[in-house]
């Protein structure tokens, strides 16, 4: 049986499914987590917790910190480990020096632990910022990968100069996964870009968001759709306010726009003052999710930009359709007027006619929503076990045999590279 080792800094909901599906697939994993405080709370789409880490080794998370999560992986050989992921002041740097150098003393000896439990491959799963991953990958023996959820800041890109992290992976050949054409496309303008090296390989659905329940209550609209998550000018809050403020209230007919996360744009002191609108202006629990997108008629992302969004796949969990601008990664989770509606980039007008379409006419929304519930079958490359299959055979390069998955046979390249 092929052994391997999945490490990522926050990326819960897209990691949990795709460790089941491995796992499935007669693959062991075992799954580490970075924390940056002492004691371990709880994730995207993940109840854990609080579990106190040990301050200089990995602490392994008993299952009765995360029940639901067990039983949802169906496994009892999956393993929970989680360490501490320093970072030493990166904005001041005479400490970023000094105690860097601790830091790199401490994630040696953390590798030092994965290497003696032998794994077949270590799948790291973060950002294109994670220049912490570095250090550690340099001391790892095993294959590795990496999976990158953003690879440029897409609402200002620049490629001239290549981040850290990626340079690395250019110059050792290491693979590295994305979700989307759009990331990789992106990828592939940095100087020294190896295409060979590069996979696209989407998320499919959160499917651990609904285990976080329904154990909140919220004071919210009887009606409303809903715009949630970090707050940011590329998502679109301008776009928003100008489609929802030309329509009459009347026309409303007592729906609301909820706009709920943690974040700064200029419009939301004009969202905060307007009826039409429902502010809840902070950051959101894990257990407060499942209440909002759960109650809400849909789901609105109006952005400007963006590589991928894991907003469709959790809302997708919910059962609930998106109204969203056509930029290509929407487009390619999103067929119009079957699971969700598109509007045309950047035009508020569209965007007020796809939101008085939903809340006009009940049974068009009624059709999205089981469009929806049949995404999963319909859109076969959004599957985990397809996900998981595709992964296993382009990155790890594992064959099935009769006793189970065997590493084919090419070469594994080790360029030493500080």
């Amino acid at each position: 049986m092929r052994k391997i080792a999945v490490i990522t800094t926050c990326f819960t909901g897209s990691t949990l499914p795709l460790v089941k599906a491995l796992i499935k697939k007669g693959i062991n994993v075992d799954l580490y987590l970075t924390a940056n405080f002492p004691v371990m709370g709880n994730r995207e789409a993940f109840n854990i917790g609080p579990a106190h880490l040990n301050k200089n080794t990995i602490t392994e998370v008993d299952k009765e910190y995360w029940p639901d999560t067990h039983l949802y992986m169906e496994s009892d050989d999956f393993r929970l480990f989680v360490f501490r992921f320093f970072r030493p002041f990166h904005s001041i740097p005479v400490l970023r020096s000094m105690l860097g150098c601790v830091r790199n003393r401490y994630v040696g000896k953390v590798a030092r632990q994965i290497n003696d439990k032998r794994y077949d491959y270590v799948y790291f799963i973060g950002q294109y910022w994670n220049d912490d991953f570095m250090e550690m990958m340099k001391a790892i023996k095993t294959p590795i990968a990496v999976a990158l959820h953003e690879v440029v800041d897409h609402f200002n890109p620049h490629y001239k100069k290549t981040p850290k992290l990626i340079d690395y992976c250019f110059k050792n050949k290491t693979d590295i996964v994305v979700f989307s054409e759009n990331s990789r496309n992106d990828l592939l303008k940095y100087r020294n870009a190896d295409n060979s090296h590069v996979h696209t390989i989407p998320f499919g659905l959160f499917e651990t968001f609904p285990l976080c329940g329904n154990k909140v209550r919220m004071d919210l609209p009887e009606k409303y759709i809903l715009f949630y998550g970090s707050i940011k000018p590329y998502k679109g809050l301008d776009l928003l306010y100008k489609a929802v403020s030309q329509i009459p209230i009347a026309e409303m007919k007592g729906v609301k726009v909820v706009v709920a996360g943690a974040g700064s744009d200029p419009y939301l002191e004009k969202i905060a003052s307007d009826e039409r609108f429902v502010l809840i202006h902070r950051y959101l629990l894990n257990d407060e999710i499942p209440c909002l997108i759960g109650h809400s008629m849909a789901v609105v992302c109006p952005y400007h930009s963006m590589s991928q969004s894991g907003i469709p796949q959790t809302v997708y969990a919910f059962a609930k359709p998106l109204i969203a601008s056509d930029l290509p990664a929407f487009g390619d989770v999103v067929d119009d007027m079957q699971n969700g509606l598109l509007f045309e980039k950047e035009d508020a007008m569209d965007l007020a006619d796809k939101i008085l379409l939903v809340i006009d006419n009940p049974d068009i929304l009624a059709s999205l929503s089981d469009g929806v519930r049949n995404f999963p079958e319909t859109h076969e490359k959004y599957n985990w076990n397809s996900i998981a299959d595709k992964l296993v055979r382009q990155v790890f390069k594992f064959q099935a045999s009769p006793i189970g998955f065997m590493r084919c046979p090419d070469p594994y390249v080790v360029v030493k590279d500080s």
